[in-house]
């Protein structure tokens, strides 16, 4: 969209990420798919030293508060601008346009303690700034957006814009989610979300669930026999859990870790650990969802033909 009626505004967006450093001095730039003349920008930078906040501060009680507040945080920021003919506009058409980079920032980060927005700022044209949160990042840093990662990034960036799904969306936002209270050590919740996850990706009906998710992920994933057992073991200990958490039985460690004979006996192991078997697990539903993007699967039908080859 270009500016071509008075009504027309431009609103410049700053998203900020936790737990994410670009590391050089370098301004990494993306393809602005809804408004071509303005590209997406990662760089790093002291919240003081954004021009925008800089310019207007003393028309709008908000410019100074964030520059008092946070002006020395140097912290990741994205920034980007597109037109909108009116307020109503703003918030989907950013969403639209910032959520591939997003989700290809987290993906790219792998098993780390997933990017999260910890605040974010608009200005449509010179009106006053807008802000919902602003929050202080934590001090550290978790994954390094340099010329390696960004070259991942793009490479990912371009999958996700090219592939819109409902069930996708809400798993990713539920994996994101998933990783992040496993991180803040809030083990119920992490499970629980993880398989709400891998729910939305592979299954359309609530009946079977335990083996149906089971066995669709160990031949979605799985390279051999072997391989294939231990996936569908490892889901099915799992959705044993996550069963056990949501009709409200004790979550004793003692009584999770006996979930896990199966896969321990499998594997041949002495000892298991949930932190150990969660990573796993995590790591396989990540390998789930690049699978899915990269064959652009939509309908939960593929895996029941996959089954039958």
């Amino acid at each position: 969209m270009k500016k071509n009626n008075p009504m027309t505004k431009k609103c410049s967006y700053f998203i900020f990420l936790n737990y994410t450093k670009v590391y050089s001095n370098t301004i990494y730039k993306f393809e602005n798919r809804f408004d071509s003349s303005h590209s997406i920008e990662i760089y790093q930078t002291k919240i003081k030293d954004i021009e925008e906040l800089t310019l207007n501060q003393n028309k709008d009680i908000g410019y100074k508060y964030i520059l008092d507040s946070y002006g020395e945080i140097d912290t990741c920021c994205i920034k980007f601008s597109f037109y909108i003919e009116n307020i109503e506009q703003c918030r989907p058409v950013a969403e639209k346009i910032i959520k591939p980079l997003l989700h290809s920032i987290f993906f790219a980060a792998e098993f780390r303690v997933p990017p999260k927005i910890s605040g974010f700022f608009y200005i449509i044209d010179n009106e006053p700034i807008n802000y919902s949160y602003f929050t202080k990042p934590e001090k550290d840093t978790n994954f390094h957006i340099n010329d390696g990662t960004i070259k991942r990034i793009k490479e990912l960036e371009i999958k996700f814009c090219n592939f819109e799904n409902l069930n996708f969306q809400i798993g990713i936002y539920r994996y994101t989610r998933g990783l992040t209270e496993f991180f803040l050590e809030n083990t119920i919740e992490a499970v629980v979300d993880l398989m709400i996850a891998i729910e939305a990706v592979m299954s359309e009906k609530s009946d079977n669930l335990k083996y149906k998710i089971s066995m669709r992920a160990a031949k979605f994933i799985g390279k051999d026999q072997l391989e294939r057992k231990e996936i569908f073991t490892l889901f099915s200990a799992f959705y044993d859990i996550r069963s056990m958490i949501v009709h409200g039985s004790n979550y004793d460690e003692k009584i999770i870790l006996k979930k896990f004979n199966n896969y321990r006996k499998l594997l041949n192991l002495q000892t298991i650990t949930f932190s150990e078997t969660f990573t796993t697990f995590s790591q396989i539903i990540h390998q789930i969802f690049l699978k899915i993007l990269d064959s652009k699967i939509t309908n939960c039908q593929y895996f029941d033909d996959l089954l039958l080859e």
